[in-house]
């Protein structure tokens, strides 16, 4: 698989995770009436909503019709079943220490990646100030 068009897959599954991390927030808000959930969600609902923007301006830049199709691809496919232990009810210790899990493993996904996006947009800014710096062919 190529780099473009892994980032278009991947672009696509952090969209499906932001949705569906954002509507269960807001879910875990009434429920809990936790001001916390409410924020991480609307967050979470408000980055997935940007997604499709920056996917429609990385394809016109790509201008290549093959990654449209593995978009379809994805978006048509099975989706995935809750489990049980989420079905259950919602004051439940059992659904509440996996929420909290769930809070947890998404707050340390952001603290690994936002260095990591910041590295690269480093490199960027980096690299716009070496191209002016250097002399003409």
């Amino acid at each position: 698989m190529s780099l473009k068009a892994f980032h278009i897959v991947f672009c696509v599954i952090v969209g499906a995770f932001l949705a569906g991390f954002g509507l269960w927030c807001v879910e875990e808000y009434q429920a809990s009436e936790s001001v916390g959930y409410l924020v991480m969600g609307v967050g979470a609902i408000g980055l997935g909503i940007l997604i499709p923007f920056y996917m429609r301006w990385f394809l016109n830049k790509l201008r290549g019709m093959r990654y449209v199709v593995v978009l379809l691809g994805l978006f048509f496919s099975q989706v995935a079943s809750a489990c049980p232990v989420c079905i259950g009810n919602a004051n439940d210790p059992m659904v509440r220490s996996a929420n909290n899990g769930v809070v947890f493993l998404a707050i340390l996904t952001g603290i690994v990646l936002v260095p990591f996006a910041g590295t690269m947009i480093y490199w960027g800014l980096r690299s716009r100030r070496l191209e002016k710096l250097r002399p003409s062919l």
